[in-house]
C-alpha cells in the first residue's frame, strides 16, 4: 500500500506548487507570468496522471471520497495535454481557487485514512 500513499504525496507536492506559482500568474514581467502558467499547466498534468493511476489501480479508496470529480481532474490533464494552446488563463485560476483546495482536502483525508 506504499505506492499508494506515495502517489497521494506526490499529488500534494503538485498541488503545493501550483499554490506557489499561482502569485506568479499576474507579475508584471510577462515572461514570469507566462512561465508560472506552464508550470502550473505541467503540475494539473501530473495531478491528471497521478489521479488517472489511482482510480484505475485503488477505485475503491477514491470512492470513500465524495464530491470529488475525479473525472474532470483527469480530462483537464488531457485538454491540457492534447489542446495546450487551446487552455486559457481564466480555466488554470479556476481551477487553482475552487478545485485544487477540494482535490487538497480530499488526497489529505485520503491519506489519513
Amino acid at each position: 500500500m506504499n505506492d499508494y500513499r506515495d502517489v497521494l504525496t506526490r499529488i500534494l507536492k503538485f498541488i503545493s506548487e501550483c499554490e506557489k506559482a499561482r502569485g506568479k500568474l499576474s507579475d508584471p514581467d510577462e515572461f514570469l507570468s507566462l512561465m508560472a502558467y506552464k508550470s502550473i499547466a505541467m503540475d494539473l498534468m501530473q495531478i491528471g496522471e497521478s489521479v488517472n493511476y489511482l482510480r484505475k489501480k485503488y477505485p475503491e479508496k477514491l470512492a470513500t471520497v465524495e464530491n470529488v470529480p475525479w473525472n474532470d481532474v483527469v480530462g483537464l490533464r488531457n485538454v491540457i495535454a492534447h489542446d495546450y494552446d487551446g487552455i486559457i488563463k481564466e480555466e488554470i485560476e479556476e481551477s487553482l481557487q475552487i478545485n485544487l483546495a477540494d482535490l487538497k482536502a480530499a488526497i489529505q483525508r485520503l491519506l489519513n485514512e
